[in-house]
């Protein structure tokens, strides 16, 4: 049976476990953030089995817009909905920490 490409090496099986391992734990982390601005409010155990959870939010999202707004599901919008989920909690989060210095 023949191949219609080369088959992966395990270095690059591995270094795109990694990579795709970052980008969920990533947009999950921004997102913890935006949930719990403070830094001990929960511990980094539990905001990185968090982070692994919400890490999936930018590709429910993407799929929820492909069946109702049309938007394909390419490497694009793969890479926009996980920046923009980013953003959005990065933004969150900073918002949250101003407004929690105001007040304390």
């Amino acid at each position: 049976m023949a191949f219609l490409h080369d088959p992966m090496t395990m270095f690059e099986v591995i270094y795109s476990a990694v990579i795709i391992i970052g980008i969920v734990v990533i947009s999950g982390f921004c997102l913890t953030l935006a949930i719990f601005p403070k830094k001990n409010e929960i511990e980094i155990l539990e905001r990185l089995g968090l982070s692994v959870i919400l890490g999936f939010t930018p590709f429910v999202l993407l799929y929820f817009f492909d069946k109702n707004f049309n938007v394909p599901i390419n490497f694009i919008t793969s890479v926009l909905f996980v920046l923009g989920t980013c953003v959005i909690g990065l933004a969150a989060w900073m918002l949250r920490k101003s407004k929690i210095k105001q007040e304390g």
